[in-house]
């Protein structure tokens, strides 16, 4: 379950094809999945998932790089922020990658790739799917709660740790769980010391990212 701002999931394989063949069986997986893309460039290919019960919905880039490989990442994308894809990215990637290695078994003759052979790949275009309203509500639901719930954990850490007095919610959810005293001050520190660290680790992911894309 990833986070990040936003998350995503990358991964890169090899394939033992010309690149002109490669070309033509993304561009088969891509319509044999149902994914409307665009070709920016004639090695890369942009599409956008339309949201489901777990993400405001992702935008997945497939790249075409030296030697037979492809890399494809998947990040969430959408009207909200969002900063858990509940594996949702790396669904996305597996599915891709799952799919075209299927198109690649099945040969040049295969009924997508002969038809896609004979199209320009670099104007491709294909419309993308319309986003449902119910998933929409019931992500923007889940998402509220969740950063609510958290940002009053947040919040009650650093009263315990200022204070002595850590208030925490019990079975009942009915908020009558409190440390006090140095025990308070010690849970109040390693529950800000593990939000630290998923920023911290949060912003090197993007750090690592940004200068992946640059090479």
């Amino acid at each position: 379950m990833p986070f990040g701002f936003p998350p995503r999931f990358t991964e890169s394989r090899t394939f033992h094809l010309s690149e002109d063949e490669l070309l033509v069986a993304v561009k088969s997986t891509f319509e044999s999945l149902g994914w409307g893309y665009t070709v920016p460039s004639g090695n890369e290919f942009h599409t956008h998932i339309s949201m489901s019960g777990w993400s405001w919905g992702e935008a997945l880039t497939a790249k075409l790089l030296p030697d037979g490989v492809i890399q494809v990442e998947s990040k969430c994308h959408g009207p909200r922020p969002q900063i858990v894809d509940f594996g949702k990215n790396k669904q996305n990637v597996e599915r891709f990658f799952a799919q075209l290695k299927h198109r690649i078994a099945q040969g040049p003759d295969s009924p997508f790739i002969s038809a896609s052979a004979h199209e320009p790949i670099a104007q491709a275009t294909q419309p993308l799917p319309k986003s449902s309203r119910v998933a929409a509500i019931f992500i923007g639901c889940t998402l509220a709660i969740v950063l609510f719930a958290t940002f009053l954990f947040l919040i009650s850490a650093v009263i315990g740790l200022l204070t002595g007095h850590l208030y925490l919610l019990d079975r009942g959810g009915r908020g009558n769980g409190t440390l006090h005293g140095p025990w308070a001050r010690i849970a109040s520190g390693i529950i800000l010391t593990f939000f630290a660290w998923i920023f911290v680790n949060v912003l090197r992911k993007r750090r690592r990212s940004r200068r992946s894309n640059r090479y």
